[in-house]
């Protein structure tokens, strides 16, 4: 049975009392949600961020100690049996700490992110419903806080715990790599260096194109509204056919720029298996 907490109204209750406690410390003009946010998710990121740090040193210890342990094992010309079954239970081990504990990561970022996201999206719907007008906001607009913006916060609690952590494996990586190698191994450590402009401008670009898709969407959204509210009027003179070469116009439209961003966005998930492959 699920948890209580992972419903929707349990998180944002939460929410609603701390973004009341920071409107009260930082006043209405002042107050952050994203400081809301980050204090709600305060404790579980800092549990993800252990158990990825325990996963992260069995990564670098299977990968970095004990296969070199193994190569130079089987150079030896009298090896001790021991020795091999040591190490091949130590790196069995090793993997399987990896593996659990990076599937519980994803286990507590994902939750942490369904609740984020159900909390918000309820605050939301409780504010629009105890306004009388939607003021200077389209539909368009509403429909895209509540689907693309929503995902944006999951993907904040999901993913952002990584890329927070990247560091901690980087830096003892490129020191053992170049304790290794020597300083030849600089050369793979800049080509991962130079590869970060790239992914950022494909995220530049995914996130410019999106932009546009969302007036495109409000035009079509509003464009929809119109027709079901005169649905009869239209029935009457027959303007069926018209209307839904309009309204597909506009979805072309808007279906071209959503294909950019995906082609973009795919390209950007292309270059993460390559770049390893190239610095090697």
């Amino acid at each position: 049975e699920p948890s209580p907490n992972d419903s929707a109204e349990a998180p944002s209750k939460r929410l609603h009392d701390l973004w009341e406690e920071e409107v009260k410390k930082k006043g209405i003009m002042k107050a952050s949600y994203f400081r809301v946010v980050l204090r709600s998710i305060r404790t579980r990121w800092i549990v993800s961020t252990l158990v990825l740090l325990l996963s992260l040193m069995c990564s670098f210890t299977s990968a970095a100690v004990i296969v070199r342990q193994l190569l130079e094992y089987t150079e030896t010309t009298h090896p001790d049996f021991r020795i091999g079954i040591a190490l091949v239970l130590g790196m069995f081990f090793t993997e399987l700490v990896r593996v659990c504990t990076i599937n519980l990561v994803y286990i507590l970022n994902y939750r942490t992110g369904i609740r984020l996201m159900g909390g918000t999206l309820a605050l939301v719907f409780e504010k629009i419903l105890h306004l009388r007008s939607l003021k200077d906001k389209s539909v368009g607009e509403l429909v895209n806080l509540l689907s693309n913006d929503g995902m944006r916060l999951f993907e904040l609690s999901t993913f952002g715990i990584m890329v927070v952590n990247t560091p901690i494996l980087f830096i003892p990586g490129t020191v053992y790599t170049c304790f290794i190698l020597g300083p030849w191994a600089l050369v793979g450590v800049a080509t991962f260096v130079l590869f970060l402009p790239v992914q950022s401008f494909l995220g530049k670009v995914v996130a410019k194109v999106r932009r546009k898709c969302i007036s495109i969407t409000d035009e079509r959204v509003r464009m929809m509204s119109e027709l079901l509210t005169s649905i009869k009027l239209i029935k009457m003179y027959a303007w069926e056919k018209p209307f839904s070469k309009k309204i597909g116009d506009v979805r072309k439209r808007e279906k071209k720029k959503l294909e950019s961003a995906g082609f973009v966005q795919a390209m950007s998930i292309a270059f993460n298996p390559a770049v390893p492959v190239i610095a090697a």
